[in-house]
């Protein structure tokens, strides 16, 4: 290796050692902004934003435990180390575990930060039985094709994008309503109103 690629890497090593705590600092999936209103909030009903936390947390929990048993995994090839008989091949090994354990676990604090956000989201939320969730399913649709059939009109008449307008109504910076045959977007304190044209 030539002086000036060991210069290179003898930088960005240096580099990379002070950004260490900014990475874990910064190493998270979805903000808690994201998941309550993009991902939960996403959801019309108590009863799908129940379901949809809980898949949440299910996935979760599986990306734990499976960061938990490669960890275990590479423990038992740490250990193995000792058999490889050259030297110089058995510390590149050891090298390599040590950034896969590196990877690992910042993946898993990852996890563990989502964890935390959404276990804080579901006890915001009632918890359902599947019966309760069956039974909540024709006001769910009903709900939901009903926004959906608003939103599209919004967006005819504003000229917004029907997937803007439903962000923009998720993050809570314009609410969109219909009256008689107006619709509205309100935004703070200022409101946008439009006639529904009749064919």
């Amino acid at each position: 290796m030539n002086d000036s690629i060991v210069k290179q890497l003898q930088t960005a090593t240096s580099v990379l050692e002070e950004l260490k705590k900014e990475f874990l600092e910064a190493n998270q999936d979805r903000t808690m902004f994201q998941l309550e209103k993009f991902v939960i909030g996403a959801q019309d009903t108590p009863e799908r934003q129940y379901l949809q936390v809980m898949g949440e947390l299910w996935n979760c929990y599986c990306g734990i435990r499976g960061s938990l048993l490669e960890l275990e995994e590479l423990e038992i090839k740490n250990s193995r180390l000792d058999q490889i008989e050259d030297v110089p091949m058995r510390n590149l090994m050891s090298k390599r575990l040590a950034l896969k354990r590196d990877h690992i676990e910042y993946q898993m604090d990852s996890q563990l930060k989502e964890f935390s956000k959404l276990w804080v989201l579901k006890q915001k939320i009632p918890s359902f039985t599947t019966a309760q969730i069956e039974e909540a399913e024709v006001s769910y649709y009903s709900k939901r094709l009903e926004r959906q059939a608003l939103e599209d009109r919004a967006s005819d008449l504003f000229k917004i994008g029907v997937g803007n307008l439903r962000a923009l109504d998720q993050a809570g910076i314009v609410k969109i309503q219909a009256e008689g045959d107006k619709i509205r977007l309100i935004e703070g304190n200022r409101m946008n109103e439009k006639k529904l044209e009749t064919q």
